[in-house]
């Protein structure tokens, strides 16, 4: 689900949403721009190409607490280590008792936990890390023919969850998780409706660091974070492994998805990919920069402590409605040449003019009868091209 909104009061109409979208998701339709929840993969694209703030991301707010008899606020390693110091740590973490939550819970364990079953993993071939949900959109979408490489391993927040609301049955428990990316937005019922999961509310971080960092004064309660659960948030910190290959930004983890879709990958038996520069420590909802909390790791770390996590828990649920491409090469090619053919009668400015990224996607939407030369703007003006 999208957790992506428009906002027309402050649009522009400059269309740098429409080209930044790496799956097509944006475009503008009848003056407004339209985004496709099914193909939309909360990258945040869209929203760093926006100069006007016409495309925002919003989580659950603080306000919800009061729906619940006992909340439980998660936090994830990549928040902890942004903190200098494990002082600071004990600060975040009484801050956000102070914030209303009745218990916090330190993700690091079971994150550490989550990536040690990822190592022992039976593996005879290459498997995809499937931890980043911008990952697993992006691979059920544009490379469907890689999704039964995914580890069918459950995120971190929904094991917490599960395991929270289980050990307290007769309890209206409600989960609250910090989110540093928004593609973590989505992992929650609300604000999306996302029904299936264990998390009730997700928080962007960046919303309430406001309000956490003027309440950061005391703490006396020592937070024992895992080490091993740490090192999970950056590539520079994962440990080295020859089987083992480890990327982040979006553009190089497009390029080894392709690669592995074509099968020039095989001799690694995990891909850890984080779309986010510097891993989740440089997600877009958090504040400073991965590097300087890449550094703070060994300064907070109290433990090596790896949660022992009964086996149900990380179950995933799997992809009930991937695309999967059924044609012969034969249809493929012929698809592929009418394409073409509509191209050429195309300016190839990819100037947006028609609402869409590119001309391609425009001869695509005419091979499909969606559109037509008509619909394009450039040739509208030029006599005698339609």
């Amino acid at each position: 689900m999208s957790v992506i909104t428009y906002t027309l009061s402050k649009c522009s109409k400059c269309m740098r949403c429409v080209q930044s979208c790496p799956t097509k998701a944006i475009r503008m339709q009848n003056n407004r721009i339209v985004i496709d929840k099914k193909n939309c993969i909360n990258c945040f694209k869209c929203i760093n190409a926006c100069h006007h703030k016409g495309i925002t991301a919003k989580g659950s707010t603080l306000d919800d607490i009061s729906s619940y008899n006992y909340t439980v606020c998660l936090v994830p390693s990549a928040l902890s280590c942004h903190l200098e110091s494990k002082h600071k740590v004990n600060e975040l973490f009484d801050a956000l008792r102070q914030l209303g939550f009745d218990e916090i819970v330190d993700l690091s364990p079971v994150e550490a936990a989550v990536y040690d079953k990822a190592q022992k993993y039976p593996k005879n071939e290459m498997y995809l890390s499937s931890f980043c949900p911008l990952v697993n959109n992006l691979v059920k979408i544009k490379f469907p023919v890689l999704a039964d490489k995914l580890l069918p391993l459950n995120y971190p927040s929904e094991i917490m969850a599960k395991m929270i609301k289980d050990q307290h049955p007769n309890k209206q428990i409600g989960v609250f998780n910090l989110c540093e990316c928004a593609a973590k937005l989505a992992l929650a019922k609300f604000p999306y409706q996302n029904l299936q999961y264990e998390v009730d509310h997700a928080l962007s971080i960046v919303d309430i660091f406001p309000r956490i960092k003027t309440l950061m004064s005391n703490g006396n309660k020592l937070i024992e974070l895992s080490k091993e659960g740490l090192i999970t948030t950056s590539p520079l910190t994962i440990k080295k492994d020859p089987k083992i290959l480890v990327a982040d930004g979006f553009d190089s983890i497009l390029n080894i998805l392709e690669m592995a879709e074509f099968g020039l990958l095989e001799d690694f038996e995990l891909i850890r990919l984080y779309p986010c520069y510097g891993g989740c420590l440089g997600g877009h909802l958090m504040w400073g920069n991965a590097y300087t909390a890449t550094r703070n790791i060994d300064e907070i770390a109290s433990t090596n402590v790896i949660a022992n996590i009964n086996e149900q828990y990380f179950i995933k649920p799997v992809f009930e409605d991937i695309d999967i491409d059924h044609r012969s090469i034969q249809e493929k090619l012929k698809y592929f040449n009418a394409v073409n053919l509509q191209l050429e009668k195309l300016p190839g400015y990819d100037c947006t003019a028609c609402g869409l990224p590119t001309c391609r996607f425009m001869a695509e939407e005419i091979v499909n009868g969606h559109k037509t030369l008509k619909d394009c703007q450039i040739l509208k003006t030029k006599e005698g091209e339609i």
